[in-house]
């Protein structure tokens, strides 16, 4: 299994690895992933996109939402990238990193009743290019 960090699968006058805006990815991918030459240490993280849009916009919703987020803690293997709300005060998106479904469903559950959530695996755009374009050879190689 190649390094998470590794890149030279990624094709293109596109992709330059070299580019400083692709450090970033580097260390976010070569601290999520932990690779060992023991399967029993291998640790995998998932970068999840979140959105979430207000269901309950009543006051006393509101007030209840705030109250358990401001004691909220995210549980073990949840951990927020980034974290912002709209402007227009209808929502927000976050950047989580979570080791499991259920760490992600761990880190959600407790908003449901006033939040609903839109949640995506995402990946650097150099990675999800090189798997549409393996995708794209897959697809011509089976001809109808």
């Amino acid at each position: 299994m190649a390094d998470a960090a590794d890149f030279s699968h990624a094709r293109g006058p596109w992709f330059d690895p070299s580019r400083a805006h692709y450090e970033g990815y580097r260390r976010l991918l070569k601290t999520g992933v932990v690779v060992s030459a023991r399967p029993s240490d291998r640790r995998c993280v998932v970068l999840f996109h979140t959105t979430w849009e207000f269901v309950d916009t009543s006051e006393e919703g509101i007030r209840r939402n705030l109250a358990l987020f401001s004691q909220w803690e995210p549980p073990d293997g949840f951990e927020f990238k980034g974290f912002w709300g709209f402007a227009d005060g209808s929502g927000g998106v976050a950047i989580v990193e979570a080791e499991s479904a259920s760490a992600l469903a761990r880190g959600t559950s407790p908003f449901v009743p006033w939040l609903r959530f839109s949640t995506t695996p995402i990946l650097p755009v150099e990675e999800s290019a090189a798997i549409a374009g393996e995708a794209v050879g897959y697809r011509d190689s089976i001809r109808p």
